[in-house]
Order: structure tokens, then C-alpha cells, then sequence
């Protein structure tokens, strides 16, 4: 393999996540410790802007990120309390937020089938549907085994991977969900 360096996007605070458009040069970056999701350019290698994405009462810190790029949102996670916020991918406006898995570490979007898959550390995948681009309501919440917090959508095998750690009397696995089609 050959790597070289392509270039900086200089950032106030450590990204804990990042998304970049498919049908664009936008990269969306998610600054945990500022609460801030930051638009920048990939060509220019330049922040745009940025927006807060914290709720008042968040005493922690944003985490994962995924976007809807045909509706134009970016779905965040935060901790403390656990939440889903929905945010206009243009001006960064809220337009929904909702309770959702404790310490929630991964998000998918499944654009065919308008669901968001959020996993977190309290052994459940919370799956919420995409009613509107502005309106979100939970679908189901599925069990997961313990501490299982690392997840990954995969759209073209209608597959939802979560990572499961070692832990006492279980081995760590990959457990693989088949995602039913609307």
C-alpha cells in the first residue's frame, strides 16, 4: 500500500467522529470535548462553520455521527443524558431529539429503509425510524449481549454487525443481525 499524507483540516478539539458527503466535498466532524459539529470543506481543507450540538443538560459530550444526505440531516449521539439529535445538514438547526441507548457509541443510517441504528453500552440496538425528514419515532429496541457498544450497517448485505468484547464465561464475537426490508 502506498500512504501519504493528503493534508490537515486544522481542528479546535479532538474529533470523536467524522462523516464525509458522498456527493460533495462536505466533511461533517464531530468535536466531542467542544460539543460542536464542525462542516468543513475536503478540497480546501478549511472549517466552513460550525454548530453546537449539546442539550442544556448535557453534562457529557457528543460521540457518533451519520448523515442523511438525500433529506439533508446529520444524526448525532450524546452522552449524559443519552440522546439522538436530528440536525438540518444546511443550517444546523435541530429538528428532533430523542432519548436513546445508554452511552450510545455507534450510529448507522439505512437510507432504504429509513432507520437509524444506534448501539451503546447497555447491551441494546435502538432502532428509530425516519417518519419525515423533521419527525423520528422509536421502531424497536433489540438485545444485544453485554457491553456491546461497536456496531457497523452494512446496506449492501442488508446486515447489522455488533462487536461483542470478551468478558467472564463469553468469548468475544461479532453477532450479525439480518435487517428486514420495508
Amino acid at each position: 500500500i502506498n500512504c501519504r499524507q493528503f493534508g490537515d483540516i486544522r481542528l479546535d478539539s479532538h474529533p470523536a467522529d467524522f462523516y464525509p458527503e458522498t456527493t460533495g466535498n462536505r466533511l461533517w466532524i464531530n468535536l466531542s470535548a467542544s460539543k460542536l459539529l464542525v462542516v468543513a470543506d475536503r478540497s480546501a481543507k478549511a472549517v466552513l462553520r460550525s454548530w453546537p450540538v449539546s442539550v442544556e443538560t448535557s453534562t457529557g459530550s457528543n460521540r457518533a455521527i451519520a448523515v442523511d444526505e438525500t433529506n439533508r440531516r446529520i444524526f448525532i449521539t450524546t452522552w449524559r443524558p443519552a440522546r439522538l439529535a436530528v440536525l438540518s445538514a444546511d443550517s444546523g438547526v435541530r429538528v428532533d431529539d430523542r432519548q436513546t441507548v445508554n452511552d450510545p457509541e455507534s450510529i448507522s443510517y439505512d437510507g432504504a429503509n429509513r432507520r437509524i441504528y444506534i448501539t451503546g453500552n447497555d447491551s441494546f440496538i435502538d432502532v428509530v425510524m425516519q417518519v419525515s425528514p423533521d419527525k423520528y419515532e422509536p421502531l424497536t429496541r433489540v438485545q444485544t449481549a453485554p457491553a456491546s457498544r461497536t456496531s457497523l450497517f452494512l446496506p449492501a448485505l442488508a446486515r447489522f454487525c455488533v462487536a461483542v468484547p470478551k468478558s467472564a464465561g463469553r468469548n468475544a464475537e461479532l453477532q450479525v443481525f439480518v435487517v428486514d426490508r420495508s
